[in-house]
Order: C-alpha cells, then structure tokens, then sequence
C-alpha cells in the first residue's frame, strides 16, 4: 500500500515536473479517511492516504513559485474538501474547486 499510495504518488509527481510548463497543475487522490479512520482495519490506508494530504500541501509551496497548482482531491467524491466527510454536498460549478485548492501564495 505505501508503494503504490505514497511511492507511486511521489514517482510520478517527480517525473511530471520535470516535464510541466509553468502554471501547471498537479491533482493528487486523496481520501478523507486520510483525516481520521473510519473503520477498524483501515490503519494503513489511512495513513497512506494521510501521507498524500501532507505531500500535497508541502508540494504545493515548492511548486507554486511555478505557478503550479497543486490538489489532494478526495476519491469518488465531488464534494468540496471541507465538507467531503460530513454527508454535506459541496459545489463544484462557477470556479469552486471540489479538491482540497493548495496553491502556494
């Protein structure tokens, strides 16, 4: 699981930059169980997915010296971050984004 979550994750995230025109963006999947568990037996998950949260938000101050916006959108979700674990629906229309927006200012 750490192999494809965060490894994969960060392989590809590296070989991309290379590669990314400035003002580029970077949307990684995130999870709200990557905020807190929610099931018994969901420990590594969730701490994968908790990992990606983080490399999101660090990502995000390096690359945005780029202009590169970088997301931890929560999977088969199209709620709005904030609200993607509560059961309350979030708007995706007029320029809201439904990820987790960590562009560095």
């Amino acid at each position: 699981m750490i192999d494809i979550n965060v490894c994969g994750t960060f392989i590809a995230t590296q070989a991309a930059l290379k590669h990314m025109n400035d003002c580029g963006r970077i949307i990684n999947i995130g999870s709200c169980v990557g905020e807190r568990i929610m099931m018994p037996g969901l420990v590594p998950y969730s701490a994968t997915k908790g990992a990606i949260k983080m490399f999101t938000q660090g990502l995000s101050r390096e690359a945005g010296s780029r202009g590169i916006t970088v997301n931890n959108h929560p999977a088969g979700s199209n709620r709005h971050r904030s609200e993607s674990c509560s059961g309350r629906l979030g708007s995706t229309a007029k320029g809201k984004h439904s990820a987790q927006s960590l562009q560095a200012r």
